[in-house]
């Protein structure tokens, strides 16, 4: 079947819903309110489960910042880096390194030609350029800023923007501690999946106890949309 002749089968149901709908009596109206009301409830506590079960850390009322840095983003059972995934592990152990600067030079103007003399600053910002009388400052940036993973089972090594060192340091650190509670963090996460799951299934239970709906809504298969 086309996903056209879908799009005609929806409508029609659709339709047919809204007209079934204007010939329920009160009884039937009362029972349609409250099996769509209990369906709702379910698709509620079904998103709540889903997020809970995929292990992400920010689901957890977003209390531990700083666990997505350039492309890294860690949860409480895996690493994702850019083109692969890696599990958490508790030994596992992330540095950062450091290494080369950033150096300034003086170029002087003068009628005779132009000679370079190495200032004094350090660490500036890559590309400055400005004038102080007849000199001009320039910087030859070799810094380096590396984040390396090493655990028992596999290891990573991937360069980030040295401009970024403050937010690079937040990220280890904020790495540091979820691997320091890794555990605890899992025993949470596990204690709220069951919980989940269990209002999810007095909730299906009591769905189940009202009967059939007198008057379904139909549904449209998130498959069977139309592309945009």
């Amino acid at each position: 079947m086309s996903m056209w002749q879908r799009s005609r089968e929806y409508a029609a149901a659709k339709k047919a819903y809204k007209e079934r709908l204007r010939t329920l009596s009160p009884a039937e109206r009362e029972h349609h309110e409250a099996c769509e009301a209990v369906e709702r409830d379910i698709a509620q506590i079904s998103a709540r489960l889903a997020d809970a079960q995929s292990n992400v850390l920010a689901s957890f009322a977003g209390r531990v910042p700083g666990t997505f840095f350039e492309g890294i983003f860690v949860t409480e059972e895996t690493v994702f880096v850019p083109g692969t995934t890696f599990p958490l592990e508790p030994g596992l152990e992330i540095t950062l390194v450091e290494g080369g600067q950033a150096h300034a030079y003086a170029m002087n103007r003068s009628p005779g030609g132009t000679s370079l003399r190495r200032g004094a600053a350090h660490m500036v910002m890559p590309g400055a350029g400005f004038f102080v009388k007849d000199q001009k400052v320039r910087t030859f940036d070799t810094r380096e800023l590396v984040l390396a993973f090493d655990s028992d089972t596999w290891a990573h090594v991937q360069h980030v923007n040295p401009d970024h060192r403050i937010e690079a340091v937040t990220f280890v650190s904020q790495v540091k501690n979820v691997l320091k509670n890794l555990s605890s963090l899992r025993q949470e996460r596990d204690r709220a999946v069951a919980d989940l799951t269990t209002e999810l299934e007095e909730v299906q239970n009591f769905r189940r106890s009202l009967g059939e709906d007198p008057c379904p809504r139909p549904v449209r298969r998130r498959a069977e949309l139309p592309a945009v």
